[in-house]
């Protein structure tokens, strides 16, 4: 198989979502990933639910680690410097998400690493980053939702602000570590230098706030909060009820795709109607067109007849999905997103369905690893920096479960 990073070696100094996440997908495309996992109990995320197997690791943890090295080991150890410094003068990328300070009194920040290694592309993955007053808190994704003010955005327009239950700003700052990684690795390519990155995951939430970019254009507050179902400024650009007590998303705001709509419902009528001539009236005259919309859709006998028919036209729209619609659509099996994935070698269940991993090349092969159980590689990668079978067996006895 011809794989992008074959032959880069990481060090995933990592826990939970953010950082396995921007280091799993540089393992899909090829590298040889180390996580370091703490003794006896290894990444939290092993510990969560829900499990294939009482003794077996969470799923999300098999998922976000998968075709990685684990190497249990405590980082407070002199034995375990010993061990990460023979390491570190060799690798191209080193991964951490710990809060901003916490490695650098271990040993392991940039600084320190920098010194043996000056070439090294180092990746620190913070809630608030390097820099600011709140650089020094803690945080986890609810957090970065709230202060992000995407939590805001999100519910009905009389109701609470609402959390998404998925961990977006792990998996989105996952993202763009990996982008910002494989950006340092090509400024490398061209000029030797190594690079510290700095990725704060509320950073990138906010990036995904474009209320933001309306503060200062006159838009009221109240048109920059959650509205529930539907956009009250431009229509239709909402969920509208269906058949069987479903819903499905539509969106029509521009004129071609408006006009589109209109023939499915077989009414050509309302494209020049003046109540819903452009998607701003269409908007402020919402009410009406939920209305008609609606009656049209509950005209099939299922949401899945009304979306044929406008997939006909050409109509943007899909059913909201729930985790059970999006593993059975044969759509997502087709294209590897959700796929089998491997459990680690020292559990009963040998698959089970998953998020496969996302990158497409044309002309490169991307892996599904198989994910480790703790400690696996500690043996391998201790007699590789020189470490006797004697050394190993004392400190496996201090550091695996």
């Amino acid at each position: 198989m011809k794989t992008i990073f074959e032959g880069l070696k990481v060090l995933d100094i990592t826990n939970l979502f953010a950082g396995p996440y921007a280091s799993v997908y540089l393992a899909d495309m090829g590298a040889e990933v180390i996580h370091i996992e703490r003794p006896k109990v290894g990444d939290d995320m092993r510990a969560y639910t829900p499990k294939l197997e009482p003794n077996g690791s969470c799923v999300s943890f098999l998922v976000g680690n998968r075709g990685k090295k684990s190497l249990c080991l405590d980082l407070a150890d002199p034995a375990a410097k010993e061990i990460l410094y023979k390491l570190i003068p060799d690798v191209d990328v080193i991964v951490e998400n710990y809060r901003p300070g916490v490695l650098d009194k271990l040993g392991y920040g940039y600084n320190d690493v920098v010194k043996v290694n000056p070439k090294v592309i180092y990746c620190s993955i913070s809630a608030y980053g390097r820099g600011g007053p709140y650089s020094n808190k803690g945080g986890y994704d609810p957090i970065t939702q709230a202060i992000s003010g995407m939590m805001d955005t999100a519910g009905e327009a009389d109701g609470l602000p609402q959390k998404n239950r998925s961990s977006l700003a792990d998996f989105i700052g996952g993202y763009v570590a990996y982008a910002e990684i494989a950006t340092a690795l090509y400024h490398r390519e061209k000029t030797g230098e190594g690079n510290f990155i700095d990725v704060s995951l509320t950073d990138c939430y906010i990036n995904c706030n474009c209320f933001v970019d309306q503060v200062d254009a006159g838009v009221a507050l109240e048109d920059m909060t959650r509205c529930g179902a539907h956009e009250p400024r431009i229509a239709p650009w909402g969920h509208f009820a269906a058949s069987g007590g479903e819903r499905i998303m539509i969106c029509a705001v521009n004129p071609t795709v408006w006009g589109k709509l209109c023939a499915a419902m077989d009414r050509p009528d309302l494209v020049d109607d003046p109540r819903f001539s452009n998607a701003v009236f269409r908007g402020t005259n919402q009410v009406e067109l939920i209305k008609i919309i609606e009656s049209f859709l509950q005209s099939f006998e299922t949401a899945d007849a009304a979306i044929a028919h406008m997939d006909k036209f050409g109509v943007p729209c899909s059913k909201i999905y729930n985790a059970i619609d999006v593993a059975n659509d044969p759509h997502f099996v087709s294209r590897g997103t959700v796929t089998q994935m491997h459990t680690s070698r020292d559990m009963k269940v040998r698959s089970f369905r998953g998020r496969g991993p996302i990158f497409k090349f044309s002309n490169a092969d991307t892996l599904l690893g198989v994910p480790p159980y703790l400690g696996e590689h500690n043996e391998e990668i201790m007699k590789s920096v020189g470490f006797s079978d004697e050394q190993i067996k004392e400190l496996n006895a201090k550091w695996l479960p």
